[in-house]
């Protein structure tokens, strides 16, 4: 799937310098419309990604676990500009330890452990309405034969 990302003009006179959005994808084209223009040369073409950092409290002796790439989950909803003030200046950095693969996402078993309960309870719920239901239907059938 082609896809139009970002546009520049470029200068023989200076340095070009695009920034391209963030996007996932494996091929990356650049198509450079110079018209009857004599050729470009490009003598060198070079990529780099901004630093991104991230705050989060972590309290020590405690393994935590990032999960990346996971097209099903929900984005994430931060309350951080709420305690800017309290946030110091000099943070520390955290260690890394081994990246490893997970074969099960954290957010497809957090969701089945909530559910669990549900249909129990909905056939519980149910079974209840029917017994009422034939009491019910017995009540009233008693009236009708004593009147």
């Amino acid at each position: 799937m082609k896809m139009f990302i970002a546009s520049g003009k470029i200068s023989s006179r200076e340095q070009f310098s695009a920034l391209v959005p963030l996007f996932k994808g494996r091929r990356f084209f650049m198509v450079i419309d110079n018209k009857d223009n004599p050729p470009l040369k490009i003598a060198a073409i070079s990529t780099a990604q901004q630093a991104c950092d991230m705050v989060a409290y972590l309290e020590k002796g405690k393994e935590y676990g990032l999960v990346f790439d996971n097209p099903q989950a929900d984005p994430p909803d931060y309350d951080l500009a709420l305690f800017n003030d309290s946030i110091p200046a000099v943070i520390p950095n955290a260690t890394v330890g081994p990246l490893t693969t997970m074969q099960t996402p954290i957010v497809q078993v957090a969701t089945q452990q909530k559910n669990r309960w549900l249909w129990p309870v909905i056939g519980i719920v149910l079974l209840l309405l029917t017994l009422l239901t034939w009491q019910l239907t017995k009540d009233m059938k008693k009236e009708r034969e004593a009147s």
